[in-house]
């Protein structure tokens, strides 16, 4: 919970303390068979999967003894229908805590370049005036959300579209560079992992974004002016699977509604800053308005949209989406003077990266350990296996997770030498 988790709203945990507050009946069992319809498609019999599961409620009361505070994320979208999304308190900062407590052990300036091998495994790291000779290393570097190259390898797709990221700036896969030259290898590397919630930076440029914070209430259609999703989908990390297929999208909003609505700059790029208004940036970047329906239509030669749009008014009329299941609460109707918003697909969170065993060990190969090597979050891919399917939302506890497995097991390695 380093980088990533400055800016993550959720925790994803079970049968927890928070939960039990708010009357919320929860288990294992019962996370663990949700966990494929979670995670489109991820193994919730898998040891690992199986082990976070149990260990998710004492990572928020881990957390709430740094000083952060949970409460049940509400009105969101719950894939499973149990709430399971915490909500930290935006002024916790866990790691900070373990900063301060940590400091003369941190070298925040020094850079690891390559990992060193001995004769037995790895026993240290290369720095820019040397090496750090250690028992053993624990890999934590974060995911490949702007190494477009590895993108586009693993999911070509991407290439027909603007590069676009909400990763955090360091997320360059470097982690994954330094694993696999010495054997380590990648799983789940094709998890799509892409949002469809965001714009492009008109004030950056590629590959910065806005996040679309409405975009759960407005209607998404693609190039045809088709309807393609649940839209509080767009929220999560699957959500934008469907710009490999169906891109490019559009947020369909009326423009009375665009009044009351902003853009949210990301916190490493706009720290304190509330957001850009809809309708200033439509006048600046010329997105398609239409003083009718037939107008918006016409603009972006889109022939189905006219039906959609009535379709769509007639689903939040009857208070039912019948097509998709959307919550009642965000099916609106839009009336006739509409705004298109471009979206654009944003890679943002790794659930691919090193193949770990469940005591933290990367694995190479052959699915052997690679000795005094380990990883722990985004550069194992949150749960290091494609276990873990296209990823989940609220995996910041996942990361916790891994963290403190590949911990303690490289410490018990690390003394037995």
């Amino acid at each position: 919970a380093g980088g990533a988790g400055m800016h993550a709203g959720k925790w994803f945990a079970v049968d927890t303390s928070v939960q039990a507050d708010a009357s919320i009946e929860d288990s294992v069992e019962l996370a663990a068979q949700d966990w494929p319809i979670l995670t489109r498609g991820g193994d919730g019999d898998h040891p690992m999967v199986r082990a976070y599961l149990e260990a998710s409620a004492g990572i928020i009361d881990w957390a709430q003894d740094l000083g952060a505070e949970f409460t049940l994320k509400e009105g969101g979208f719950e894939p499973a229908g149990t709430p399971r999304f915490h909500s930290l308190d935006g002024s916790a900062r866990p790691t900070a805590t373990l900063r301060e407590r940590l400091a003369s052990h941190i070298l925040l300036e020094t850079p690891a370049l390559a990992l060193a091998m001995g004769s037995a495994g790895v026993d240290g790291v290369w720095i820019d005036d040397g090496w750090i000779q250690a028992d053993a290393v624990v890999v934590a570097t974060g995911g490949f959300g702007r190494d477009r190259d590895r993108q586009l390898e693993y999911l070509p797709g991407l290439g027909a579209f603007e590069h676009a990221t909400g990763a955090m700036p360091h997320m360059d896969g470097n982690g994954l560079d330094m694993m696999s030259a010495v054997g380590a290898a990648m799983v789940n590397m094709d998890a799509p992992s892409i949002y469809t919630h965001d714009i492009m930076d008109p004030y950056l440029g590629s590959p910065e974004v806005l996040v679309v914070g409405f975009i759960d209430e407005s209607l998404v259609v693609d190039g045809w002016g088709l309807r393609l999703m649940n839209e509080q989908e767009g929220q999560v990390v699957w959500g934008g699977a469907a710009w490999l297929e169906r891109g490019p999208l559009y947020a369909i909003i009326s423009q009375e509604q665009a009044l009351e609505l902003r853009f949210k700059g990301l916190g490493y790029n706009y720290p304190g800053h509330d957001g850009f208004a809809v309708l200033d940036l439509a006048e600046e970047e010329g997105f398609a308005r239409g003083e009718s329906r037939s107008e918006l239509a016409d603009a972006l030669g889109m022939a189905a949209l006219e039906a959609t749009l009535q379709r769509y008014d007639e689903l939040a009329i009857a208070g039912e989406d019948l097509d998709f299941g959307k919550d009642p609460q965000r099916l609106l109707e839009l009336g006739e003077q509409l705004l298109a918003v471009p979206l654009v697909p944003a890679k943002g969170k790794s659930f691919g990266g090193a193949g770990l065993d469940i005591e933290g060990r990367v694995l190479d190969g052959n699915l052997q350990p690679i000795p005094g090597l380990y990883a722990a979050g985004e550069a194992a891919g949150v749960l290091g296996g494609v276990h873990v399917g296209w990823g989940f939302e609220g995996s910041i506890s996942g990361i916790v997770f891994t963290g403190q497995l590949a911990g303690t097991s490289a410490a018990d390695y690390a003394l037995s030498r």
